[in-house]
């Protein structure tokens, strides 16, 4: 028998339904046992274990202690307890080593792709093609292990080249498996179908295409193995995500613009049309196959950056002999940055700071209107006059508590930090003080002081943010004081998880050192920014976090396509993509414009209205707010910055764009209804 009737035999075979059903049982067993064996024989983790010696012992029952013993056996307690809780917060994080997640969401990628790929019947088209990349990209490996001189030259051409074989054979399933879901003969179902074999014979598109797995799978290759790996993994998650996100937009609208606007210019729509197709469905089609690409797409690009996000989070961090395994403390800094503030999902708080009553705020707005009124007689009172007044009086005060004179110190307190104690969260304190004008050459030093810490002395560049980790045995439960005329606890009163650092302008440590000497103190004042003091702590995990992220991305991508379908239901190709785009790059642009709109005022210095700057406030003004949702969703800067996108914000997203979504979709189809399609040339 020939090689090509027992290729005929193997593709008969491939397309059986019990051959199918059986593959599928297979890869599915397959998959399980890779991943209960990972988990069986996983790599043993280090362990922080305290020794048993340091445990403060009890006394004797019948033992009577003086005041200073029952103080110091406290304070013990205190010590170590406190030693614990970081011990088990170091440990927390040296068990994400073993952690199956990324390994089970590969198998599960891995398993659907191959399970599609039975029931596609493609096998063998598949199996060739990656028995060529295969053939290519393995000898390249070897070549370099044993060329030392060029190794990671051909390493880096290896991995290159797999991962773009894995990118674009994702691809190509993900869309074969598009085509049959949209393989019905409901007309929406059916243009949506079009749509999707446009796409891939569309040039503008398969540019954009390439662009996406080229510059996906390039990029690891980018990262230079000797910064700190929390560097690495925040360069990947931006230039993965948001890069990516970029691309896939502009792929979106083009697709959207070019499928509703070439079969106008056309007149293939002629044909459609006269199905008959009514024009609800004809644009519901259009937008549903555009946003199933984009689906896929950042299907593709979103499992990759996960996998390989996987694959950098178990390397080797600075100051480590081996990943997770520190060289004499039992986390580094860089893992313990990188695990609590970037592969996490973190909520902020800010200090609680004093505030005035409502009688001394409008005493405070008083002394100030006066003493407007006897430097202008012209002066008017007004109700928004008072509110800037008020708002004035607040900042005042916040700007007062949070500026520190020569070696002066304050408490900062921060609230709600239940789940912190209750889980042994590590925190992260984001601080930034000014002084002066922010001379970036100049530094000052700043002392911090925690419960069940030694005082930290810090030497602060000035204007530039920083972080410290905060153990959780530094969160204190304050029980509320009984009413000291009842002798009772008030109704209503709880208690309170806070955490109280103490902040010094000056070094602690010189001054118990020389107490004499008032040099410890700085010579200038200090201040607190508004955004300068910051309180973060992981509620939930990263992968999760990414799941949420990916969603509004998507949320985001399907408002796009809906923008470019509508702008070509009325206007060219050119004019279309014209308005498309630069819906879109307002869009992501109206935080920017929204802040900017704060500091813009539009009078002189003699309180007269100037007209050009009243016209653009007038026209930015709306469309900051028209976009505010939009811009505010800042899904890529959160993942990277590691903070929380929960899923209210997601409920948001999808109620907000869908929104806009459907009234875009309510206006086009108004519009599509009163074309005269059969005179339009698209000229």
């Amino acid at each position: 028998m020939s090689v090509r009737d027992q290729l005929g035999r193997l593709n008969r075979l491939q397309h059986s339904f019990w051959f199918k059903v059986v593959a599928s049982c297979v890869i599915l067993l397959l998959a399980i046992g890779t991943g209960v064996s990972y988990v069986v024989y996983r790599t043993a983790v280090p362990y922080v274990e305290l020794p048993e010696s340091e445990r403060p012992q009890e006394p004797a029952k019948d033992a009577r202690l003086t005041p200073a013993q029952v103080d110091e056996l406290k304070m013990a307690k205190a010590r170590y307890e406190a030693s614990e809780a970081t011990a088990r917060a170091y440990n927390d994080i040296l068990a994400r080593k073993a952690d199956p997640t990324v390994v089970w969401v590969g198998l599960g990628i891995v398993s659907g792709l191959a399970i599609g790929v039975v029931w596609l019947g493609i096998g063998l088209t598949v199996l060739g093609v990656v028995l060529v990349f295969a053939a290519i990209v393995g000898p390249l490996w070897l070549l370099g292990r044993s060329w030392d001189a060029h190794q990671k030259v051909l390493q880096d051409s290896a991995r290159f080249l797999a991962g773009l074989g894995v990118l674009a054979l994702s691809f190509f399933i993900l869309m074969e498996l598009l085509k049959l879901l949209f393989s019905g003969s409901h007309p929406v179902i059916a243009i949506a179908r079009n749509v999707v074999s446009e796409a891939v014979r569309m040039k503008v598109s398969i540019v954009f295409m390439v662009m996406l797995l080229l510059g996906l799978a390039s990029l690891p290759g980018l990262l230079d193995d000797s910064t700190p790996l929390r560097y690495r993994v925040q360069s990947f998650l931006q230039y993965g995500t948001g890069g990516t996100f970029w691309i896939i937009a502009v792929l979106v609208l083009f697709l959207a613009v070019g499928s509703v606007a070439f079969e106008q210019r056309d007149r293939i729509i002629w044909q459609t049309m006269t199905k008959p197709v009514a024009p609800w469905q004809y644009l519901l089609g259009k937008w549903l196959g555009v946003v199933g690409i984009a689906a896929v797409l950042l299907t593709v690009t979103a499992s990759g950056v996960f996998l390989f996000t996987g694959y950098l989070r178990n390397q080797v961090a600075g100051g480590e002999d081996a990943p997770y395994v520190a060289r004499g403390t039992p986390v580094t800094e860089d893992r313990l940055v990188l695990e609590t503030q970037v592969l996490a999902a973190r909520i902020a708080t800010k200090p609680v700071l004093p505030t005035l009553t409502q009688a001394d705020e409008d005493n405070e707005v008083d002394k100030l209107i006066a003493k407007a009124k006897q430097g202008d007689t012209f002066f008017v009172d007004t109700p928004d006059v008072r509110d800037k007044l008020r708002m004035t009086v607040r900042e005042d005060v916040r700007a007062s508590y949070m500026t520190l004179g020569p070696g002066e110190q304050r408490e900062f307190r921060f609230k709600g930090l239940e789940a912190v104690k209750a889980n042994n969260r590590p925190m992260t304190l984001r601080y930034k003080v000014s002084v002066g004008a922010d001379d970036p050459r100049q530094t000052t030093r700043v002392t911090f002081w925690l419960a069940n810490m030694q005082p930290r002395v810090q030497e602060v560049p000035l204007g530039q943010a920083l972080t410290i980790p905060i153990s959780p045995a530094s969160v204190e439960v304050l029980h509320p004081e009984p009413d000291p005329a009842t002798g009772k606890i008030r109704e209503g009163d709880v208690d309170e998880t806070v955490l109280s650092i103490f902040i010094t302008n000056g070094d602690l440590y010189q001054q118990a050192n020389d107490p004499g000497n008032d040099n410890w103190k700085n010579k200038d004042s200090m201040s607190i920014p508004p955004d300068g003091l910051e309180l973060s702590f992981p509620v939930g995990g990263y992968e999760s976090n990414f799941v949420r992220v990916m969603i509004v991305l998507w949320l985001k991508l399907a408002f796009l396509a809906m923008v470019g379908v509508w702008a070509a239901t009325y206007l060219s190709f050119a004019v279309a993509s014209l308005i498309a785009f630069g819906t879109f790059l307002i869009a992501e642009s109206a935080g920017f414009l929204s802040t900017s709109l704060e500091y813009f005022d539009t009078t002189n210095a003699k309180g007269e209205t100037t007209i050009w700057k009243a016209i653009i406030r007038f026209i930015s003004e709306p469309i900051a707010w028209t976009f505010k949702h939009y811009a505010d969703l800042k899904p890529t800067a959160n993942l990277v910055d590691g903070r929380m996108v929960d899923w209210t914000t997601v409920a948001v997203a999808a109620v907000v764009l869908g929104a806009f979504t459907g009234a875009l979709y309510a206006i086009a189809v108004q519009i599509f209804r009163k074309r005269e399609l059969a005179t339009y040339s698209g000229q």
